[in-house]
């Protein structure tokens, strides 16, 4: 009897053995590549190119990268001092796997502020005007948000947007300038004879110089003057303002709460109105912030409503004053908020008299530099 090596069963044909490892090997390969490749596709890319303030650079790139990241898109971004429309035009596509979804380029410091966006796939320009400044201020900033994040969706989703690249750079080119028509040759004419000169010609008459461009501002505020060192008067205020370029003049109306002052068995009730005019010089110190230093001169009307034992009829007292401000402000669009920092010097030096049975002695005496501020809320048009 023969002994055979073959194990009860079915036997495997070499044929099969090599199938089942080729199919094994896919299946490898494929559970190594799947997590890459999905990967890859969870993030798209925008590479950027930002023309702004520099002070407002980080703030635009942040909104941007914060907004694009909510549609899982990556922002690469660079910055420059200015941007050319035909750089557009002619930048190279990537359009490999790792590269770009789309090119951004954002424009700020334009004269007309503009969004060129290009998409790798379609090979379109969409240009988009801005009404925003190199330094945009909040609402500008949420404006560019707006246009670049829906404007990178609409790629995403596979919209058209925009126009090719030859038609864009065409755009660019100036208009061609009419060409002149020929002028028909014509007959040399006699020359007149020279008139006699008048003996007297009336001198041209003169034009007055444009006004400097100039500005109104309103506002209300609420101030406190100290009057002494237990002493504040304070109340809402309203003022009003000319502005040109270079110089301020305003008016503010005040209106004191009225104030207690207590002395020994004798107190007074103060109630204060007054007017300051002020004329001032600001400068700027951002595209949104200011400081101005001003000079003025006003008066302070106080009903003074003596009461106690012996206490003599009401009265009014009138106080002239010069004072000194600086001012801090902020510019929201047309709002404006401002900060005023100042002193009044009264000029006459008022103090408060007590007559008793015996003699007339000095009750109170406020200050004659008397500190002042006030914080004021406004629109200028």
């Amino acid at each position: 009897m023969g002994v055979s090596g073959r194990k009860n069963g079915v036997a495997t044909a070499p044929g099969s053995e090599r199938l089942v490892r080729v199919a094994l090997f896919l299946l490898l390969a494929g559970a190594v590549a799947l997590p890459r490749a999905g990967t890859a596709a969870e993030r798209e890319r925008v590479n950027a190119v930002l023309a702004s303030d520099p002070a407002a650079t980080d703030r635009v790139l942040a909104a941007l990268s914060a907004s694009l990241d909510g549609q899982g898109v990556d922002l690469v971004a660079v910055t420059a001092a200015r941007i050319d429309p035909l750089d557009v035009a002619h930048s190279t596509l990537d359009r490999s796997v790792a590269g770009p979804v789309a090119y951004l380029w954002l424009d700020l410091m334009a004269t007309q502020p503009t969004m060129y966006l290009l998409d790798v796939r379609s090979g379109l320009v969409y240009v988009r005007p801005l009404a925003v400044r190199a330094d945009p201020d909040p609402v500008e900033l949420e404006l560019i948000r707006l246009v670049v994040d829906s404007s990178v969706e609409a790629i995403l989703k596979g919209r058209a947007l925009g126009v090719s690249r030859d038609e864009f750079e065409r755009s660019l080119a100036p208009a061609p300038a009419p060409e002149a028509a020929p002028k028909p040759e014509l007959e040399p004419k006699p020359e007149p004879a020279p008139k006699p000169a008048p003996e007297s010609q009336p001198a041209p008459e003169s034009r007055p110089a444009p006004e400097s461009e100039s500005t109104w501002a309103i506002a209300a505020g609420y101030s406190g003057t100290m009057l002494s060192a237990d002493s504040v008067a304070h109340g809402p205020e309203l003022s009003a303002e000319r502005r040109w370029p270079r110089f301020r003049l305003g008016v503010t109306l005040w209106q004191q709460l009225p104030l207690a002052v207590t002395r020994g068995d004798v107190n007074m009730r103060l109630l204060s109105s007054g007017i300051h005019l002020l004329a001032a010089f600001p400068a700027a110190i951002t595209s949104h912030l200011s400081a101005s230093l001003g000079l003025g001169a006003g008066v302070d009307a106080t009903r003074v409503t003596p009461r106690g034992n012996g206490a003599q009829p009401a009265f009014w007292a009138t106080d002239p004053l010069v004072l000194a401000m600086a001012t801090i402000e902020h510019a929201f669009g047309a709002a404006v908020v401002s900060v005023c920092i100042g002193v009044d010097l009264d000029l006459l030096a008022t103090r408060y008299l007590v007559a008793r049975s015996d003699a007339t002695s000095v009750l109170w005496s406020p200050w004659r530099w008397r500190p002042y501020a006030a914080l004021r809320f406004g629109f200028a048009f």
